[in-house]
């Protein structure tokens, strides 16, 4: 996935694609841009947007993306006790402009 819209200046998260342990486990990502906002979280089964004003937290059953900073969110999950991986898309939002984030959590 890359990037929509008609961007001069694109959100740039510096990792794309990011792979979680089977484990509880987590990862920040950084971005290259400031004034953006966590559109939603979509995985196989569903899509899941963010709940509150600041758009900055989006909760699925196995995971959580947080908006940490300006520059940086995080993608928190819970352990993986199925031999499945689990994947989700993080959507990042700044006016037109969208990016994606990639995770994917491996099976045991």
């Amino acid at each position: 996935m890359g990037v929509d819209g008609k961007c001069s200046d694109n959100i740039n998260p510096k990792k794309r694609n990011v792979t979680l342990s089977s484990s509880e486990d987590s990862v920040v990502i950084e971005t290259k841009r400031q004034f953006w906002w966590i559109d939603g979280v979509n995985s196989e089964e569903e899509y899941y947007y963010t709940r509150n004003e600041k758009r900055d937290t989006v909760y699925g059953d196995w995971f959580v993306v947080t908006k940490e900073s300006d520059y940086s969110f995080k993608i928190k999950v819970r352990e993986n006790d199925t031999e499945d991986d689990r994947k989700i898309n993080v959507i990042l939002q700044a006016g037109n402009c969208f990016d994606y984030v990639t995770a994917t959590q491996i099976g045991k």
